[in-house]
């Protein structure tokens, strides 16, 4: 595959930043609650902060809005993926795969996708992809909140940690704490 890639797919958004953000406003969404009970409110302030969804305390308005249905995303994200050459770049078009199974309620499909993800940032030992890492166990906390597998969200928050940790970025150390918080919370209530 040659080093240039065609035109997205309409509608498709490539931008990581843009998708961490998708994936932290469903994350946000998603366990709000958890996260108040756990007393790690503020984590969810952080998050958003470090995603660019807030500035100055104020939510940000996207620059662009792209309406696109679940199955197109699917297929959108599919087509990212025909065209990945990198592992960073599979990675990162599997857990776009990810993300839209799991907008479309295929719960099943998006484990896969992200586990796929997980491998594709792995599989280069001596410099593994621990930005794609991370935002594959994500995706899966998120799925495994919604299908109500505390087993395994624990086990992807578990993993999520210790490469927020190693972060030079401070709110990567921040996330982990919050983690961390959600985690105890958790396991308080197996």
């Amino acid at each position: 595959m040659s080093g240039t890639k065609g035109p997205a797919p309409e509608g498709l958004v490539t931008s990581d930043a843009v998708y961490h953000g998708h994936l932290v406003r469903k994350l946000l969404l998603g366990f709000a609650g958890l996260v108040i009970l756990a007393g790690a409110g503020t984590g969810t302030y952080f998050a958003a902060q470090k995603f660019g969804l807030v500035s100055n305390g104020m939510p940000k308005q996207p620059a662009q809005q792209v309406t696109v249905t679940p199955a197109q995303a699917i297929k959108n994200a599919q087509a990212e993926l025909q065209q990945a050459s990198t592992p960073k770049e599979k990675a990162a078009a599997y857990s776009h795969l990810g993300s839209a199974y799991l907008d479309n309620n295929q719960s099943k499909d998006a484990i896969n996708s992200y586990n796929a993800a997980l491998t594709e940032a792995q599989s280069t030992p001596d410099t593994p992809d621990t930005s794609s890492q991370s935002l594959a166990l994500s995706g899966l906390v998120v799925v495994y909140m919604q299908s109500g597998d505390t087993a395994n969200e624990i086990k992807a928050i578990e993993a999520l940690i210790p490469l927020l940790q190693k972060s030079s970025d401070p709110d990567d150390k921040r996330l982990a704490f919050r983690y961390q918080s959600l985690l105890d919370s958790l396991k308080g209530q197996q």
